[in-house]
């Protein structure tokens, strides 16, 4: 499963995703439309607050199971 971290979090959470089998990728400083442009490819992502979450963004992100 591939996840999309848009928030920095701990070390530990990606070390332990990626134990875990996850392939973790990381982008902290795109903009909201430059997710939506790849979130389709992203079965989860991990994010604090830095955009909404709005439906428009959610309609793209037609992998996402969390």
């Amino acid at each position: 499963m591939k996840v999309l971290h848009l928030d920095t979090n701990h070390p530990l959470l990606l070390e332990q995703l990626a134990a875990l089998g996850f392939e973790n990728s990381e982008e902290y400083k795109a903009g909201k439309k430059e997710v939506e442009e790849i979130i389709h490819l992203f079965d989860g992502i991990i994010i604090r607050s830095r955009f909404e979450i709005d439906k428009e963004f959610l309609d793209k992100a037609t992998r996402l199971k969390f």
